[in-house]
């Protein structure tokens, strides 16, 4: 008996010697659908997320707007002047379908101007006009009367 039949005679049949390419192809293809298929699964969920975070946002911010709005259309009419001279100020100036227009101190906030002025003066000087505008209605009164005029 030559060594080369001594050697296969001493091996056991059920003791496979390799993997043959076909198998070793198969196994890649099968290892390659299903990474395939995990990264598919995690792309979508990552995409939704992003998606489930900007609807959040938006929610949000629609909700902080509703809450703005109660809460002006709420202040409607608040620190406009009562009296009636020289005449009425009413606190609704235009309603329409898609818009309201009212007088109301939204942010309760008070300004007081203090000028030395005679008698038929016009104008008023400020040390600071920061957040007055041209064109802004202004109310002045005295505590029993009062008067709108526009900043020029």
């Amino acid at each position: 008996m030559s060594a080369f039949q001594s050697c296969r005679a001493s091996r056991r049949p059920d003791f496979p010697r390799g993997v043959s390419l076909v198998e070793l192809l198969v196994a890649m293809a099968t290892t390659t659908g299903i990474l395939g298929s995990i990264f598919l699964v995690l792309t979508t969920g990552q995409a939704l997320f992003a998606k489930g975070q900007t609807w959040m946002e938006v929610q949000q911010d629609a909700r902080a707007a509703l809450e703005r709005m109660v809460r002006e259309l709420r202040m409607a009419g608040t620190g406009v002047p009562s009296a009636t001279q020289p005449s009425a100020l009413t606190a609704f100036v235009t309603a329409q379908a898609s818009t309201l227009v009212f007088r109301a101190n939204l942010e309760n906030a008070t300004t007081s101007l203090t000028a030395s002025a005679a008698n038929g003066d016009t104008t008023l000087t400020v040390a600071s006009s920061a957040k007055f505008s041209t064109g802004d209605p202004v109310y002045l009164t005295d505590g029993a009367r009062w008067q709108q005029v526009t900043i020029a």
